[in-house]
């Protein structure tokens, strides 16, 4: 027995809700891409750990692990304060949070990326993480799938 055809309709609309999909992803992508992008100017300063540890919260019925790094550094005499890892913001996994907590016990002497044009903006890790590529590559998937859908209607 045969399963019956898949109407052209019902396939039209599978293919544009996968290219919306792959569309909105991608986007994402590029706001990630780029917060990750300008970390490539910020200039280096010489700082330290105060606190590292792993966060854990609840967000609609899943658990959530960030790492919390919090250091100082010191840039013309002035000593300031941060807590931003990456240029972006993006989620991790329990593992990738324990494994930069781990590499960033407190007291570790560290380079501290901050903005010369705003020395209280600085992060931890400059350049283009895993996140970024994720979301720009994952879309393509989405537009096989759009393709074939379209193809079918």
């Amino acid at each position: 027995m045969t399963n019956p055809p898949i109407s052209r309709k019902k396939s039209l609309k599978a293919g544009l809700i996968f290219l919306a999909m792959a569309l909105i992803l991608n986007g994402i992508g590029v706001i990630f891409l780029i917060q990750d992008l300008s970390t490539l100017k910020e200039e280096p300063a010489a700082g330290n750990i105060l606190s590292s540890k792993v966060d854990t919260d609840r967000f609609d019925d899943k658990w959530r692990h960030r790492p919390s790094i919090h250091y100082q550094y010191k840039i013309n005499g002035c000593m300031y304060y941060g807590s931003r890892i990456r240029g972006s913001k993006i989620p991790t996994p329990l593992m990738t949070a324990q494994r930069l907590v781990h590499k960033y016990p407190p007291g570790k002497a560290v380079d501290v990326y901050y903005d010369p044009q705003n020395p209280d903006s600085a992060i931890l890790i400059r350049g283009i993480g895993f996140g970024p590529i994720v979301f720009l590559f994952f879309p393509f998937f989405c537009l096989l799938s759009a393709s074939g859908a379209l193809r079918n209607a």
